[in-house]
């Protein structure tokens, strides 16, 4: 398996690479791939926090929604809101999304900052691993600045693009 530092290094010259294929590429869990990120590009998040950061993706209005499991990708336009717990799952449910997360498999958080694998534009995202180390990306929105509630309590960069997406996986 290939050095923190020989992944940090192809980042570094493949900035707007797919983190779901630099895993596959590198034989390393997503998770390794996002802390191998400069520290001005992603943030370790505190996963207790899950419920305050699902809410606050309200606040965004339209937000572009990404979910998908080890055998399919779905993606969709819709607000976040309308949110609810019922046994395992949270639910997010309003006209454009109907969404039930299984809250807890939500394991480490993060908060990454690229350039989007497309477009290029610069992309903010939250992504979680599944308790087994796998991204499972949940959410994504079009994103000015990161609220403060996104933030860990002590002082980090702040990450911010204007044309982002947010993404956050859970299991």
């Amino acid at each position: 398996m290939a050095t923190r530092e020989d992944i940090r290094a192809f980042i570094l010259e493949n900035p707007n690479q797919m983190t779901m294929l630099l895993a596959k590429q590198f034989n390393a869990p997503e998770a390794e791939i996002v802390r191998a990120f400069p520290e001005n590009r992603a943030v370790e998040l505190d996963p207790a926090r899950w419920e305050k950061l699902i809410r606050g993706l309200e606040a965004f209005g339209k937000v572009h929604v990404i979910v998908s499991n080890g055998a399919t990708t779905l993606e969709a336009v819709g607000q976040f809101g309308g949110f609810s717990t019922a046994g395992v799952f949270f639910n997010v449910q309003t006209d454009s999304l109907d969404m039930h997360i299984r809250w807890q498999e939500i394991g480490t958080i993060f908060a990454v900052e690229k350039p989007s694998h497309l477009e290029g534009k610069n992309t903010f995202s939250f992504r979680s691993p599944f308790q087994a180390g796998r991204y499972e990306p949940l959410s994504a929105c079009q994103s000015a600045a990161m609220p403060s509630i996104w933030r860990k309590p002590q002082p980090r960069p702040h990450l911010a693009s204007r044309h982002g997406r947010i993404s956050l996986g859970q299991g």
